[in-house]
């Protein structure tokens, strides 16, 4: 199992966790839960970065998880009441949203992978460098070496 897809899938599973919590329990125990798992969320998402083959889209993705999470810790310590509840809702749904998007890039390459096709890089440019002389070799007549080749 990647560490794509396992930390998406756990990230994905706390961002839901939050959001049932900050609706259901009371506005400090909402707060301290989202400031515990926003630790936790970015604890692993440091943690996997040493993992060379997660690709720079998922480490797109792991910078705003990391972003959301710091935007929970600072909410859940600054604000209270009904505005916490409602920013700790949203952040949460902000985690739920890009770790199912990471865990669709990591399905969709994985797809193209079995299937043996090409990856998907719509906004890397490939340079292609064209040869400017002529096959000689294929216009001398068998036997002879070609104008301006090299015999070794």
């Amino acid at each position: 199992m990647s560490t794509k897809f396992l930390t998406n899938l756990v990230i994905a599973l706390f961002g839901g966790f939050i959001v049932v919590a900050s609706l259901t329990f009371p506005f400090t125990t909402a707060a301290w839960l989202a400031f515990a798992f926003a630790i936790g969320v970015a604890a692993v998402t440091f943690g996997v970065q040493l993992d060379r083959s997660r690709g720079w889209e998922q480490r797109v993705i792991d910078a705003g998880m990391v972003a959301i999470s710091a935007a929970m810790v600072v909410i859940s310590l600054v604000y209270a009441g009904i505005t916490l509840q409602w920013l700790v809702f949203a952040l949460a749904l902000g985690w739920v949203a890009m770790s199912v998007s990471g865990l669709t890039l990591h399905e969709v390459g994985t797809w193209r992978s079995e299937r043996g096709l090409a990856e998907l890089k719509p906004f890397v440019r490939t340079t292609r460098t064209f040869r400017t002389t002529q096959a000689a070799s294929s216009q001398a007549a068998p036997g002879q070496a070609a104008v301006g080749s090299r015999i070794a």
